[in-house]
């Protein structure tokens, strides 16, 4: 005995016009009618939810949408918390309860911030002071001098303390 087997999606819309003139508006069909049919003795899930994102494209459904409906069918709160978890894992996501205290994540941030601000400070330094031995008789400031001084009176951000444990207070290299 052969198995055989189908899926067959159907969308049907009709549309009428509200106003006094008998002509549709340009760009509008009068009736649409969108059939999907393809055979499913050996169609897995992901070929099926291909198929329905097809479907719904033709429906007019955005792809944002069709993606937050997916996401919902897979971690809304109906399932168990060990499937999310695992589909999680798989796709390489981060669950909030995962990520702890975001309190530690902002200051971690503005650590890095504040660090970045210095050293980007100590980078423009250094640029000016390169530009001013290849440059020793240039009368007038180089760029990289002005862009030095321009940052100068930018104002100080104080360095985080864990960084100044390991470069010094001073700015001392390691």
């Amino acid at each position: 005995m052969m198995y055989k087997a189908t899926v067959k999606l159907q969308f049907d819309s009709e549309w009428e016009s509200t106003h006094y003139c008998s002509g549709y508006e340009d760009g509008l069909l009068p009736e649409e009618h969108i059939v999907m049919e393809v055979p499913a003795h050996d169609l897995n899930t992901k070929q099926l939810f291909n198929l329905f994102e097809k479907f719904l494209l033709s429906m007019g459904h955005t792809e944002k949408s069709i993606c937050e409906g997916a996401l919902y069918l897979s971690v809304n709160e109906a399932r168990s918390n060990e499937l999310v978890k695992e589909l999680c894992r798989e796709f390489d996501l981060t669950m909030n309860e995962d990520m702890g205290d975001l309190g530690e994540w902002k200051n971690r941030a503005k650590q890095y911030e504040e660090l970045y601000w210095i050293l980007s400070k100590k980078v423009k330094v250094q640029e000016a002071i390169i530009s001013r031995l290849q440059n020793p008789d240039n009368p007038q400031y180089t760029e990289e001098e002005m862009d030095a001084m321009c940052m100068e009176q930018e104002p100080q951000k104080e360095g985080p303390k864990w960084w100044e444990k390991q470069v010094g207070g001073n700015g001392q290299e390691l």
